[in-house]
């Protein structure tokens, strides 16, 4: 969670954001990928790699609608499901109301964050 977006407090800001890598070998893929966000993929220094950052809560429900409709095939996709409910969970409190405060939530989504951090390393290992 970054301190932007969702209100006007500081603190009780979010803008849930959506990144992925891949071999430089893939950039046709990425570039699409990208034009389809609206966004342009990062060329990473050494040429390897290049990484694609989606930022907005208007993006990321649509990121969620796309891979709701077409699911990873790996096991990104454990992590896909938490960070999607992370996405449900703030589009339903934004839309109860435009004064509500975030910092009531923030355990909750704490404790998704620690969650998630749990499947991707579950993931790594």
């Amino acid at each position: 969670m970054n301190p932007h977006g969702l209100k006007n407090s500081y603190y009780d800001r979010v803008v849930p954001s959506f990144s992925f890598s891949r071999n430089i070998v893939e950039l046709p893929i990425m570039t699409l990928l990208a034009w389809y966000f609206e966004v342009t993929p990062n060329l990473c220094s050494d040429g390897l790699r290049a990484d694609v950052n989606i930022y907005g809560f208007k993006r990321a429900i649509e990121i969620v609608y796309l891979f709701d409709s077409y699911p990873l095939l790996s096991c990104k996709q454990d992590e896909f499901k938490v960070w999607a409910k992370i996405v449900h969970d703030l589009e339903s409190l934004q839309n109860r109301s435009s004064t509500l405060s975030l910092s009531r939530y923030m355990k909750h989504f704490l404790d998704l964050g620690l969650e998630l951090d749990s499947v991707r390393n579950k993931n790594n290992s």
